[in-house]
């Protein structure tokens, strides 16, 4: 996957149209990616404050493909990791998200 062999420096200037892209088409390819770069503390500042999980959370409801979810749920938690990040996944639903897509994996 090119999400795991990406560059995260320079980042910051991609997140804007990582987001973008994700929220016209929630592919797993882009969710990999943008879980890939919110493995790195100050790129994952930088989603959270550019609303990734704004703009995840919203469209969790309308995944309908397996690895599609696995890799929004892989997404979600990562963005998890700041606390701002958990916070928003919080106050957006995000959790009944989370519940729901363990309770499948059971």
């Amino acid at each position: 996957r090119a999400a795991k062999n990406m560059k995260i420096e320079g980042a910051a200037a991609v997140i804007p149209a990582i987001i973008r892209q994700m929220q016209e088409d929630p592919s797993e390819e882009i969710l990999y990616v943008l879980r890939a770069l919110a493995l790195d503390p100050t790129v994952l500042d930088n989603l959270v404050s550019a609303g990734a999980v704004g703009a995840l959370v919203p469209i969790l409801s309308d995944l309908s493909e397996g690895d599609q979810i696995d890799a929004a749920f892989n997404c979600l938690s990562a963005l998890a990791m700041d606390p701002n990040g958990a916070n928003q996944i919080t106050q957006l639903g995000g959790l009944t998200f989370v519940i729901e897509h363990l309770r499948e994996a059971l």
